[in-house]
This record gives structure tokens, sequence and C-alpha cells, in this order.
């Protein structure tokens, strides 16, 4: 993640990079520092959970790299449907569950495939077309994330077929 911000200041100078993470801030501030990134141009915070949507509201994307291995084929991080949630587009490593149609078909972000500079400015460029459409993209990507992942209508009805087909198997036997 932090190779990439260093492509996106590259592109954007003034670009800004949130970290939120609970621990290990002296390991980003290596990271940046490894990279010449000026400490002026990131912050690493410890926020609550009731805080991060605040957060992720202000901010114009969001960020996850996921190493993808086998246990992660069918995985669907949380963190995408929240900061679709809070509108914002998402830049996130391919091969993570059926994420690469997610961004694909939706067009709310970006892929990275091989975590090479090429990949990152190509994320970066998408990245910086759909903060210049700022109010398009919040309404598309809260759009996407309320019809694929709100919890009321989407998730309490699958799990509630689900468990009624179980348990009519399970009656049938």
């Amino acid at each position: 993640m932090a190779d990439f911000f260093v492509a996106l200041r590259k592109r954007n100078p003034r670009a800004y990079f949130l970290w939120l993470t609970p621990a290990k801030h002296e390991r980003v501030r290596d990271l940046m520092r490894a990279r010449g990134i000026c400490e002026k141009t990131y912050r690493v915070l410890a926020a609550a959970p009731s805080d991060v949507p605040s957060y992720l509201s202000a901010s114009d994307a969001g960020l996850a790299f996921i190493k993808p291995c086998f246990s992660k084929l069918a995985s669907s991080p949380t963190k995408y449907a929240e900061y679709l949630g809070c509108g914002l587009p998402i830049v996130i490593s391919a091969g993570i569950g059926d994420s690469d149609a997610l961004v694909t078909r939706e067009e709310v972000g970006a892929l990275v495939s091989n975590f090479s500079d090429r990949e990152y400015v190509n994320a970066a460029i998408i990245v910086e077309q759909l903060a210049n459409q700022a109010e398009q993209t919040r309404n598309r990507t809260r759009k996407v994330a309320e019809r694929l992942f709100d919890e009321r209508r989407v998730g309490l009805k699958r799990y509630s077929r689900l468990y009624e087909a179980v348990l009519a198997k399970r009656f049938e036997a």
C-alpha cells in the first residue's frame, strides 16, 4: 500500500494517505520512510469502530491489498462493503473472492493484479477519474453497497432462505 501511495503522489503531489489501523503504527512509519514519504503527507491512526465511517466519508478512495492465497478465493472482505457504503471507490488486489467482478461489473474502483508500479499507476489514474466525478461516484458506490451488501435487504433474506432450505431438507430425511 505504501508503494501504491508513491505512485499516487507522483500523479497527484497533493495526495494524502490516512492509515486506520489498531496496531503496528511504527511499522507503517518505517515503510513510508523507506520510500521517502514525508510524514506531513500521511497519518496513522487507531480509530474507534464508531469513528471509522466519519474518517472514510472524508476520504476519496478506500485501499485494501490482500495477498491472494487459497483461503482468500472464497473471501468477501467486510471493508469493501464498508468503503462502498461510505461512498468510496475501492482499490483492491485481484483474486479475492468475487471482488474482481464487483469492481469491473459495477465500475466502483480499480484492481491491482501483481503489485507492480505499472498496476499502481493504472489504479491511480482510475482513482483520479472517479474523484473528478465525486458526486456521481459516491452515489453509485453507495447504491452498489445497498444493493449487494445491505444486511436487512440482502443478508437477512439470503440467510432466511438458506436456513429454510436446510431445515426443509433435514425434515425430508
